[in-house]
């Protein structure tokens, strides 16, 4: 997951949301940025990711602390490598092209991280009840092989078929895979969360007053899909990480993602800290974080809001914020929808295409339509519609 390490927020009241308090401000200004920063902003999700599994792992490495037998090494290595390849477009694609060989090199080191764990305790060179570090190791591992590897292959995944497009596709992504994949994110990090007890996606679902409800909405021009480019799904994923990131445990978050056929538009709502007026338009330049975050522990790198605008900004789009002290933050990001577009569809062997995009050229006009197997989860090569 592409979210940082959760974060504690200090104890306070919940913000009211209320919009009416909040100042509004429709960040405009031009975005310099070098090759370099650009190359970081198409792999930002992944590389927070990458710097999560570094920070797991070392955690991991102290909880047995046996110089011995150094646990991870092999792993430490790719993924290092991995992370310092992500400032160059062509370096870092090779190297992601080779991210499943990561998959039985860690099954292989999370098995011998056990086996030492185990004869540690069984010297009582650890004691796990007494050992604060030695009573997370497992935690900590469950939470490497069970939530962090499955998101690394899969934001891998994701990255490189969103290279393979043109810069002006627009994906016809299934609104339950979107949310699912959303809803399974928030799941892991409050998994491996000592700030939150839970994550709910509905108020009926909350039993703990600690849990952080989060409340997703999705509609496109046809039912049960929408249009967008890809790069938005990275973006709604980093600000609802963000929103939960400076809320308080309890907070309620609203995010949706509309596409009328006209106009994209991303909102994400929290009551949570809010953000300084003064500072809103220097929030989006590279590596900048509010003065009232500043002393907060983050392992990401600070230009969520930056790829955030800087993509909006390349489609046309519209980025307003608006916040309050103690009330909370808005963002709405628009796009206008362009008439002429190449549209890429995840369809499996069940799915009439023609059909599919029969009914949406009876709403909008597509230049060139294509196959592309997202939901499936398969590198297949595009295949074209013959029309």
């Amino acid at each position: 997951m592409e979210s940082e390490t959760p974060i504690i927020v200090e104890d306070g009241p919940i913000g009211t949301g209320d919009e009416d308090a909040m100042d509004t401000l429709e960040i405009t200004h031009d975005l310099q940025l070098t090759d370099e920063q650009k190359a970081k902003l198409v792999f930002h999700s992944f590389s927070n990711l990458m710097t999560v599994l570094m920070n797991v792992i070392g955690k991991c490495r102290a909880g047995i602390n046996d110089e011995t037998k150094p646990i991870f090494t092999e792993t430490l290595s790719f993924v290092t490598n991995l992370g310092k390849s992500l400032t160059s477009l062509t370096t870092a694609t090779t190297l992601l092209s080779s991210v499943p060989e990561l998959q039985p090199t860690i099954d292989r080191e999370i098995s011998e991280a056990r086996n030492v764990y185990n004869s540690l305790v069984a010297r009582n060179v650890i004691h796990p009840n007494s050992n604060k570090l030695g009573s997370l190791f497992e935690r900590n591992l469950n939470w490497l092989e069970k939530d962090l590897l499955p998101n690394v292959t899969l934001r891998a995944k994701e990255i490189m078929q969103r290279l393979s497009l043109p810069n002006n596709a627009w994906v016809m992504f299934k609104i339950d895979s979107l949310r699912h994949n959303l809803e399974q994110n928030l799941l892991a990090v409050a998994r491996g969360s000592s700030h939150i007890s839970g994550i709910v996606f509905s108020e009926a679902e909350r039993r703990k007053s600690g849990e952080m409800c989060v409340l997703l909405d999705f509609k496109g021009v046809l039912p049960g899909s929408i249009h967008l480019p890809p790069v938005y799904q990275d973006i709604l994923r980093d600000l609802v990480m963000n929103a939960r990131k400076y809320s308080l445990p309890g907070s309620t978050i609203h995010a949706s993602l509309l596409n009328d056929g006209t106009t994209l538009t991303v909102r994400v709502q929290d009551n949570g800290m809010g953000i300084p007026l003064d500072e809103l338009e220097a929030l989006v330049q590279f590596g900048q974080r509010g003065s009232n975050v500043e002393s907060r522990r983050t392992l990401g790198g600070g230009f969520g809001l930056t790829k955030a605008y800087y993509f909006t900004k390349q489609f046309n789009g519209t980025f307003k914020v608006q916040t309050a002290i103690g009330v909370g933050t808005i963002f709405t990001l628009t796009i206008p929808c362009p008439k002429m577009f190449k549209l890429v569809m995840p369809c499996d062997n069940k799915v009439k295409h023609q059909q599919i995009e029969k009914k949406l050229r009876d709403t909008i006009t597509i230049s060139e339509s294509a196959i592309f197997p997202h939901c499936a989860g398969k590198s297949k090569p595009m295949k074209k519609i013959k029309t």
